[in-house]
């Protein structure tokens, strides 16, 4: 006898149409305010895979900052 599996037609569907853990937008606001005369909102709206390019970015910029200060003491 052979071993087969069958999967249902909803769960094919469901893995079709998930969307990727990655694209999936995370938000997040905050509002300060200093008295009764000044205040400031802000929101932000950002997918996780976008976090990890400006954290990749941030990460060269140190890089190259720490070579740039390397290469002038020398």
């Amino acid at each position: 006898m052979s071993n087969t599996s069958v999967v249902s037609s909803t769960a094919a569907t469901a893995a079709v149409t998930a969307t990727p853990p990655l694209s999936v937008p995370q938000r997040a606001g905050a509002r300060l305010q200093f008295g009764d005369r000044f205040s400031v909102a802000s929101e932000v709206e950002a997918t996780p895979a976008g976090l990890l390019a400006v954290g990749g970015m941030v990460g060269a910029a140190l890089l190259g900052s720490a070579f740039i200060v390397w290469a002038a003491r020398r």
